[in-house]
């Protein structure tokens, strides 16, 4: 309840600003800076650059398969990075804030609510609007994640105490 210190204030100005949310609202804001679960992203990972093998992947550091835009341009073209940790903060940004995942968000959010682990396998039903091809793409990502055992990864953690 105590204000927010002018750095804490700068913080989550600009955290306000990448999210796309309104300042000081709160809830909003809670709902989109969270985690995506580690079985989804990685699924999503191997789906769009064919397990790293695609071209865009190895020469753009394309993992998701984002597209850019460019007026006049209806087909658009994969999005590259410079490093890896941009591909992945794009795709957290992305599904964090394009009204598209809106649902996405809510159920994530629904699930923290109801103490539910976050649970990349459910939550993928809403990503249909990640690719054109809608729920065959929600179908595939979920068969990746089963075929290879990734949802166990939502439930890991790092430990500081191991060496």
């Amino acid at each position: 309840g105590a204000d927010a210190s002018p750095a804490d204030r700068a913080w989550l100005d600009e955290l306000d600003e990448r999210y796309d949310v309104e300042p000081r609202q709160t809830r909003e804001l809670l709902r989109r800076v969270d985690a995506i679960p580690v079985s989804l992203a990685i699924a999503q990972a191997a789906m769009e650059t064919g397990w790293g093998t695609r071209r865009v992947a190895q020469a753009g550091q394309a993992l998701f398969g984002q597209m850019v835009f460019r007026p006049g341009d209806d087909d658009g073209r994969v999005r590259k990075f410079e490093q890896l940790e941009h591909a992945v903060a794009a795709y957290a940004v992305n599904l964090n804030t394009h009204r598209a995942y809106a649902d996405f968000r809510r159920a994530r959010e629904q699930a923290r609510r109801e103490n539910r682990p976050i649970d990349g396998h459910a939550l993928a039903q809403h990503l249909q609007r990640y690719s054109e091809r809608g729920m065959d793409y929600v179908r595939d990502i979920r068969s990746l994640m089963r075929g290879n055992g990734l949802r166990a990864l939502d439930r890991a953690r790092l430990d500081s105490t191991t060496s």
